[in-house]
This record gives structure tokens, C-alpha cells and sequence, in this order.
């Protein structure tokens, strides 16, 4: 009964990113942001009252079974998701590692329905990238990974997790000897993470004292 009654206290500011965890979800939120849990492996939210995939993540079971994000999610195994707060969405879709679970998927450039099995596994949430792999013209298979890509050095930031803080710092280091003053932060699905770890990393760019 105290959770539910300050649950709707939260909810009454009418503010999608006031949202009051129980222990339970609580749990499951500190286990995604320490970045190792089993499940699928994606970021969903609401939008405009619908079950939303905010961003499947790489090298997920999520992203492996073709779910993009924008996907509205209709069904999860079988059971109407509409009124499923976010965290109730996330202790039906995870599950132990091997065991499957079904989605009813509602995409904008398709007519009906997608029905898509996903076969949990553990996740480990990637921190970061630094550059891509250059193809010359005419190869048909990249060369090895590189920093910099066509004289700019890129950092693909994929959350604003624990970790992040330390691997954006050590990628910095390497921006300072890569031989270019040139620097893209991509951070193109990524669903946010810890404030802290935000600030942290944007105080990179901003000068003391600045608002963030």
C-alpha cells in the first residue's frame, strides 16, 4: 500500500521521468546499469501511452531478431501490453538465459503485426566504441578497426552507465595522441543512463561553473 500510494504521487507531477521504483524494480534497474543481466536486450520506455523499444542493443538477442527501435510493443507472450508500466514490461520480457519469450510488435512501414521469438541470453551492456571499420573503395572487407575515420577521431558512446566515466576518459587519452584535433561523439541509441556519469562526461566539453 506505501508503494502504490507513492507510486501515485509520482505519477501525479505528469512527468514521463519521475518514476518511483520499488525493490524489486529497483533491483532490476541497478542490474541494467552495472550492465550485466539476462534478457533481451533493449531500452523501452512509453510513448504516447504505448510500450516503446527505445533502442535494441548491440550484439543483443533484441537486435539479432530484428527489433528496431520505434517498435511499438502490443503483446508480450500473448498478453496485452497496453497499461503495462515500464518496469512490469521488463519483469515479463527478462528471464533466465535459454528460455524464450514472444513479442507482438507494432511497426510504423508495416501493415499487421509482427510476431518475433527471442531466445534470452546474458547481456553485457557495451560501454563504448572508438571509430569504425574503414573499407577502401573497391575492397569488399573492411581493414582492421581504426580511431581515427577520415581524419576525425569517433567515440560511440552507448549508455551513461557505471563504466562509462572511466572508458570515455580512456578514450580521451587516445583522442590526445591519435595525430587529429578533429572529435564525433555518437551517441545515436543511447537510451541515458546515471546523471552523474552524463555530467561527468560532459564536463569534458563544458566549461566550470556552466549549467548542464
Amino acid at each position: 500500500k506505501v508503494w502504490g500510494a507513492i507510486n501515485g504521487l509520482a505519477k501525479s507531477l505528469g512527468d514521463p521521468y519521475t518514476v518511483f521504483f520499488p525493490p524489486e524494480e529497483s533491483r532490476l534497474f541497478q542490474s541494467e546499469i552495472r550492465g550485466n543481466f539476462d534478457g533481451v536486450g533493449m531500452e523501452i520506455g512509453i510513448k504516447e501511452d504505448i510500450l516503446t523499444v527505445v533502442a535494441p542493443l548491440k550484439d543483443t538477442p533484441a537486435e539479432k531478431a530484428g527489433i528496431k527501435a520505434g517498435d511499438q510493443i502490443l503483446k508480450i507472450d500473448g498478453v496485452n501490453s497496453v497499461g503495462f508500466a515500464v518496469e512490469e514490461a521488463i519483469r515479463k520480457i527478462r528471464g533466465p538465459r535459454g528460455t524464450q519469450v514472444t513479442l507482438t510488435i507494432g511497426r510504423k512501414d508495416e501493415a499487421e503485426p509482427l510476431e518475433i521469438p527471442i531466445t534470452r541470453d546474458t547481456i553485457v551492456i557495451p560501454v563504448l566504441q572508438t571509430g569504425t571499420a574503414v573499407t577502401a573503395k573497391g575492397d569488399k572487407k573492411p581493414s582492421e578497426p581504426s580511431d581515427v575515420v577520415n581524419g576525425v577521431f569517433v567515440i560511440r558512446l552507448f549508455n551513461f552507465g557505471e563504466g562509462s566515466p572511466l572508458a570515455f576518459s580512456k578514450a580521451m587519452d587516445r583522442f590526445r595522441i591519435s595525430g587529429t584535433n578533429k572529435l564525433i561523439i555518437d551517441l545515436r541509441g543511447n537510451p541515458g543512463g546515471y546523471l552523474e556519469a552524463a555530467v561527468d562526461i560532459g564536463s569534458w566539453f563544458i566549461p566550470g561553473g556552466q549549467p548542464i
